[in-house]
């Protein structure tokens, strides 16, 4: 199958297919069961239905042509020698087939957008397997937040449940800190800073648990709800502390804004309601009394999180560029999907990884301060567009295809966390890169082959300076050997080796091809020219095989002239 019907199938996803390229499509879909099984499998990891009934209607439209089919079938069979049975057969498949993916092409138009219920985001997708069985598979939890600070003292408490990789939480996750402060991030864009000790979960898309200490917020977004066990403060968009005693009295101060405190009663199961703005404060104590009082010890509540006074003036880590949420907002992680170019919050799809995600064209990440665009190369590689001033390159041809996000980590000092093995890059992945992680002086960016971002450098140079160099090391960490025991055949068969090419504004500047974990680390050093608008990584395959081409990018940063 050529790029062209596959660019077809992405326009159709994204919605952005002419009626011609509809009814191309359509017609590719009938006549080529590769196609038609591209399709499938594009709208089953890329699509979400928001209406179980259309799902209900497909299945009852299937195996009504099933139905059909059979009594057709039936009579032929009377009718006619075993040889047309044969062709009756495959006739059968055929319509289904085509049935269902008609069906799944108008579906997935209509329903792209995600299900939002009682604060749980979920994913619905539909894959056809063997036997044309339609299933609907309702993924994991999205997640909801992320650990975006942590401060040097931090010393985290038995109850904090394993943390993901990359920082980012489910619902229900619990964060017990018992020194020190921790900033959440919410994407909803609620941001609460943990004040140790402390225990908070977070419980919703849009809300959280306070069972222990205090907190700081400020929320940007929609109305966000928190709970203590004596009481719910729905801030509607404002700054506000919020505290536990020991005994589950709750303290609630508005700095600025407006929240709605609301308790309830115990012993007659009634309510209370109070509205708070700017400067308010009030207590509500066991029995669900709601009191106000005058503002008492507020400069115990922490409201912005202290600045990393550590960093190389003459240095930008490309780590930190990746992570920025704003130009002065460093996060501990940045994680990007390549094919929608958005924050990604996707579960992982496979127990053994995040899953396959495929060419969809250049994704501009608007949204992002210095982050310009990101890519999965088409599996031609012919003139590939990198960035958004139109910069084209071509690469050899690989799979068209990546495994997971683009993702970027800061290496934690002296803090301890236990870590979800199954929230991760690949199969077995957490120990071996935890520990070049470890080693790492600042972190590392991963680029799972075949996947590119462009950073813009006229952004940086408005944080003061200029950019004069990139540096980084590569390695390819691919833990194939894991695979030995079980299927050595495969292991010997394949090579399990990547490229990564540094590009200039489109002009090749650096590169290491072919390398395997057995050819070690290297580093990479380009000069950058005062002009120089746009910086373009590229990982892809080197051998026609992505899998375990997990590559990294170890400490890059920017030499800075000012």
């Amino acid at each position: 199958m050529n790029d062209d019907i596959r660019r077809l199938i992405y326009h159709t996803i994204d919605e952005t297919a002419s009626p011609t390229e509809f009814d191309q499509l359509q017609d590719a879909i009938r006549e080529d069961d590769e196609v038609r099984d591209e399709y499938l499998n594009a709208v089953a990891l890329s699509q979400t239905l928001t209406n179980a009934a259309t799902i209900e209607s497909m299945e009852k439209s299937i195996a009504h042509a099933s139905d059909e089919s059979r009594s057709a079938s039936q009579e032929t069979t009377i009718r006619t020698t075993s040889t047309t049975n044969s062709l009756g057969g495959r006739w059968h498949l055929a319509a289904i087939l085509t049935l269902a993916a008609t069906i799944l092409l108008v579906a997935s138009l209509r329903h792209v957008t995600q299900l939002q219920q009682n604060g749980t985001l979920l994913e619905r997708r539909v894959t056809l397997r063997e036997g044309l069985q339609s299933q609907v598979r309702e993924a994991s939890t999205n997640y909801v937040a992320r650990i975006t600070k942590i401060s040097p003292e931090v010393v985290w408490g038995q109850g904090s449940s394993d943390s993901e990789f990359l920082l980012r939480t489910v619902e229900g996750d619990s964060i017990d800190v018992r020194q020190g402060f921790v900033e959440l991030e919410y994407y909803s864009a609620a941001k609460i800073i943990l004040h140790g000790p402390c225990v908070f979960v977070t419980s919703g898309v849009n809300s959280g648990r306070l069972e222990e200490g205090r907190i700081t917020g400020r929320v940007d977004g929609d109305q966000f709800h928190l709970t203590t066990p004596t009481a719910t403060v729905v801030d509607l968009g404002t700054e506000l502390g919020v505290s536990l005693s020991e005994t589950d009295e709750t303290n609630v101060h508005v700095f600025d804004g407006e929240v709605e405190v609301r308790s309830e009663h115990p012993a007659d199961g009634s309510t209370s309601s109070v509205s708070l703005t700017e400067g308010m404060s009030a207590h509500i104590d066991r029995d669900g009394a709601i009191e106000h009082r005058e503002p008492d010890n507020t400069v115990s509540y922490i409201r912005e999180f202290p600045n990393d006074s550590n960093s190389d003036p003459d240095l930008i880590s490309l780590v930190d560029v990746f992570c920025a949420t704003s130009p002065t907002h460093i996060n501990l992680s940045g994680v990007v999907a390549p094919d929608s170019g958005e924050p990604d919050r996707r579960p992982w799809l496979d127990e053994d990884g995040p899953g396959h995600r495929y060419s969809a064209g250049l994704q501009l990440t608007a949204w992002h301060p210095f982050v310009d665009s990101v890519f999965i190369p088409w599996s031609d590689g012919i003139e590939l567009d990198i960035d958004s001033t139109g910069n084209q390159i071509d690469l050899p041809e690989s799979q068209g295809r990546t495994w997971g996000p683009i993702w970027a980590r800061r290496k934690i000092n002296g803090n301890k966390l236990n870590y979800r093995v199954e929230d991760f890059w690949g199969t077995l992945t957490l120990d071996v890169v935890m520990a070049r992680l470890r080693k790492s002086e600042i972190g590392m960016i991963g680029m799972h082959a075949n996947v590119g971002f462009s950073v813009d450098l006229r952004e940086l140079r408005q944080l003061g300076g200029t950019p004069t160099q990139f540096s980084g090391i590569i390695a390819n960490l691919d833990n194939s050997a894991i695979k030995d025991s079980d299927a050595p055949e495969w292991l010997n068969a394949n090579r399990f080796s990547a490229d990564f090419r540094v590009f200039v504004d489109g002009e090749l500047r650096a590169s290491r091809l072919d390398f395997t974990r057995a050819d070690g680390e290297l580093e990479l050093s380009v000069d950058l020219e005062p002009n120089d608008r746009m910086l373009t990584l590229v990982s892809t395959d080197a051998d026609s095989f992505d899998g375990f081409d997990h590559v990294v990018l170890i400490d890059p940063v920017l030499r800075i002239s000012h």
